[in-house]
């Protein structure tokens, strides 16, 4: 979802674990890297209004601040709660790889899983 720079929330009453699992978003992306919001703990008060913007981010959240989401859900928002295990949306359909593109990743796939054997 980042890669397709669609917005994506991360919720969790631990700050530790909220900012972990963004870090590792961002880790993710390797060798890109995030060039657009990123706020790993949004303090409440006006800096929420950022939930409303049009343009992707990377926030954390704690499960109080979920009351501040946009309704109805943009097609391009992603919320992963981690208390719950839990991921809602994206709403709108992720695009598809190319078969140009995905044959031969799996073919390299498939012969270094063969090898692992």
């Amino acid at each position: 979802l980042l890669l397709l720079e669609w917005q994506v929330v991360v919720v969790s009453a631990d700050a530790e674990l909220r900012f972990a699992a963004c870090e590792l978003l961002l880790l993710l992306l390797h060798p890109f890297e995030w060039a657009q919001a990123y706020l790993p703990t949004l303090p409440d008060g006006p800096l929420l209004m950022l939930l409303h913007a049009p343009f992707p981010f990377l926030v954390g959240l704690q499960p109080h601040q979920t009351a501040q989401l946009p309704r109805p859900t943009p097609a391009r928002l992603a919320v992963l709660r981690l208390d719950s295990g839990e991921l809602e949306g994206p709403h709108e359909s992720l695009p598809e790889l190319p078969r140009r593109d995905w044959a031969p990743l799996l073919a390299a796939l498939e012969a270094a899983q063969a090898r692992m054997q």
